[in-house]
């Protein structure tokens, strides 16, 4: 079990960087069999995301350390499983900076704005971090489902980070026609000198 990554710190971990406190959603209970030979161990975690999705662990070893271990190792599994989203970080933020173009196209391609100094008003009014994270928090609180599972407990950046992400995911289909991104190497490929 030494040579294992904890997996009980990887979950506490990656709570935390969804947006909760791991303490305070987290709970383990274990019970400790005595036999004649050996003791085991019995453990069960319980999470409790604030939206109600509730996810459930159990492991058996001969400690009680082990066996949490184990049951985290069983809880980590299901998020990745039918949330892997709250996994892969790196993916988000590359997904965060297309939102973050996506919104800039958005602004640039208004006609609500008609001087060039107007967008570039609204495009710093709108993409910062903090007015994205205040949107982050509304739709937490209005129980966006995309953002099962994620927390309030992050900073703005991480925040705005989710935001420009979902937008990627809910427009670059509706935006972005096929081919574009060959055309895009195109367009780039012309001013390489």
């Amino acid at each position: 079990m030494t040579d294992q990554p904890n997996a009980k710190n990887k979950l506490a971990e990656l709570l935390n960087s969804i947006g909760h406190k791991g303490n305070e959603i987290t709970h383990y209970q274990s019970k400790i069999h005595n036999e004649e030979s050996h003791s085991t161990s019995n453990s069960n975690v319980d999470v409790t995301f604030p939206h109600g999705l509730i996810l459930k662990g159990s492991g058996q070893a001969n400690s009680k350390k082990e066996s949490e271990i184990l049951a985290a190792q069983t809880v980590l599994d299901q998020l990745f499983k039918h949330h892997p989203n709250l996994k892969f970080w790196d993916n988000l933020m590359v997904e965060a900076q297309r939102g973050d173009a996506l919104i800039k196209l958005g602004i640039y391609l208004s006609d609500d704005f008609k001087k060039p100094s107007d967008k570039a008003l609204e495009l710093q009014r709108t993409e910062t971090n903090e007015r994205l994270a205040k949107v982050y928090d509304q739709w937490i609180a209005d129980k966006d489902p995309d953002l099962l599972g994620w927390g309030t407990h992050m900073d703005e950046h991480k925040k705005a980070s989710v935001v420009e992400a979902l937008i990627w995911r809910r427009f670059n289909k509706r935006v972005i026609a096929d081919g574009a991104n060959e055309h895009l190497k195109t367009l780039i490929k012309s001013i390489d000198f």
